[in-house]
């Protein structure tokens, strides 16, 4: 893009970059590097955002799934005891000393393991995702960005090259005129010169012609 400008300004030699809609083009020119580096500090600001409000709703959902995980927990120990009940040897007071092992004697779920799954795991996957998206956008609008100025550059640089076109060819125009101005007055120059040559030269070819005076003086010599 600074070769096309380059190239506009070294072809410009009738200042047509002094235009106001020309200015416009070459500054956007000069601008556009800026404006898309622009786009990373945008996108590396929207992904930090991105990740605080994210780990906050996966807190949230934390808790939301660890209730779900205990409910699921319990429902679990009713369909167990509720198996044991089919041994007909087995009474209900040995049943329900089993249900009281179950909920102090087995593992208890962790909330901070949902947190450290999402948070760390999860999250992770979800911002590297969400940086592709988000790169495709600035992507997209760089080779937007490019395409267009380049397009608006070229269409100056032909603006210009057309420009001198039309000034040289009314140069030669106008030259074209100024020497079949000249040669039409040389011409004319020669046909003057030559005419009064000629004339010249046919006015001493004849005889001298005598006056009428001297004619009629002679008649009457004759007639006498």
């Amino acid at each position: 893009m600074d070769a096309q400008v380059l190239k506009i300004k070294r072809a410009d030699t009738m200042k047509i970059c002094e235009k106001e809609n020309s200015k416009v083009i070459i500054e956007d020119a000069g601008n556009a590097e800026k404006v898309v580096s622009s786009f990373s500090l945008v996108r590396d600001d929207v992904m930090g955002s991105l990740e605080v409000e994210m780990k906050q709703h996966m807190m949230n959902f934390s808790v939301e799934l660890g209730q779900v995980v205990s409910g699921m927990k319990q429902k679990m120990k009713g369909q167990i005891m509720e198996s044991l009940g089919k041994f007909k040897g087995m009474d209900q007071d040995t049943i329900r000393r089993l249900g009281t092992a179950i909920d102090y004697g087995s593992k208890p779920f962790d909330q901070k393991t949902i947190e450290s799954v999402l948070i760390q795991n999860t999250s992770g996957e979800v911002l590297a995702k969400a940086g592709e998206c988000f790169q495709s956008q600035i992507e997209l609008a760089s080779d937007y960005v490019f395409e267009k100025i380049s397009e608006s550059l070229d269409e100056l640089l032909n603006d210009i090259l057309d420009s001198k076109k039309e000034e040289k060819a009314k140069a030669e125009l106008v030259h074209q005129k100024s020497e079949s101005k000249s040669i039409h007055f040389y011409f004319s120059i020669i046909i003057y010169f030559f005419c009064n040559f000629f004339l010249k030269n046919k006015t001493k070819c004849q005889p001298p012609r005598k006056s009428h005076a001297k004619r009629r003086k002679k008649m009457m010599r004759i007639v006498d």
